[in-house]
């Protein structure tokens, strides 16, 4: 009896191991998979925007950009086109103070930034001015705020190879983060319980006796024994998916 569970113990063993391995494989490729086509439904969102712009649909751009804008995905090239094109519609409305915000979050992250009159009304150039020489007076940097640089790709990667969550926190993503360590501290916790249940259902099912007893155990040990790697593969997923985050998504910058 006790060969038997012990082969029986290898080939759960073996089972489950590739049964990890492949659906953690499964989880990065469909989380690639999305990642690839969020970038492109922004984009053609961005686009989707500059037309309707363009087309003197103000209102629509305005309410696309703005959810655009706050994507925390965006590359810097997509960042500065959607508020670009924002602060355009802004001023098309009449909304000057919104359009000088947009256009303060730009000069301040992009240097040198500047508009070409042959191509952009002198209403918006006029805007834009303003929206520079607000830069310069005391009290500006505490009604406009800006994303400042998020910490380096290697250090959040060492921290969520420690602790899942962690390297989003550290780049600003709380919301993520605080996701992630909570469900990460959960799996683990459950899976710690569980493997104790695993050693007292193996302990009972070896020291079984009688043939209803060791159908018994048997049943409770196989119960224990699969809830607990469900457990590992729920921990090793979420290590796994905070990690592909912090390779595939751009940092979200925090306030200064």
């Amino acid at each position: 009896m006790e060969k038997n569970y012990h082969n029986s113990c290898e080939r759960h063993s073996q089972t489950n191991y590739k049964s990890i391995v492949i659906a953690a494989f499964v989880c990065f490729i469909l989380f690639v998979s999305s990642k690839l086509s969020g970038d492109e439904a922004t984009q053609d969102s961005i686009n989707k925007a500059i037309l309707l712009y363009d087309d003197g649909n103000y209102q629509e751009s305005i309410r696309i950009l703005e959810f655009a804008s706050k994507d925390t995905t965006l590359t810097l090239d997509e960042e500065l086109s959607a508020r670009t094109y924002l602060a355009f519609s802004y001023v098309a409305l009449g909304k000057r103070t919104d359009a000088k915000e947009q256009f303060i979050l730009i000069i301040k992250k992009y240097e040198g930034f500047s508009l070409n009159p042959e191509f952009v009304s002198p209403k918006i150039i006029e805007v834009f001015k303003e929206a520079k020489k607000m830069l310069k007076e005391p009290g500006t940097e505490n009604i406009i705020t800006i994303r400042k640089k998020p910490p380096g790709i290697t250090r959040c990667l060492v921290q969520s190879s420690v602790f899942p969550g962690w390297g989003q926190m550290s780049r600003g993503d709380s919301h993520k983060g605080k996701f992630l360590i909570g469900t990460f501290s959960v799996s683990v916790a459950a899976l710690a319980l569980s493997h104790l249940a695993y050693l007292s259902a193996e302990n009972s099912y070896i020291n079984a006796e009688t043939q209803s007893d060791i159908e018994h155990q048997y049943s409770r040990y196989n119960f224990a024994y699969k809830t607990r790697y469900v457990m590992m593969q729920v921990s090793l997923l979420v290590w796994l998916y905070s990690i592909a985050d912090i390779l595939l998504t751009e940092p979200l910058e925090k306030n200064e």
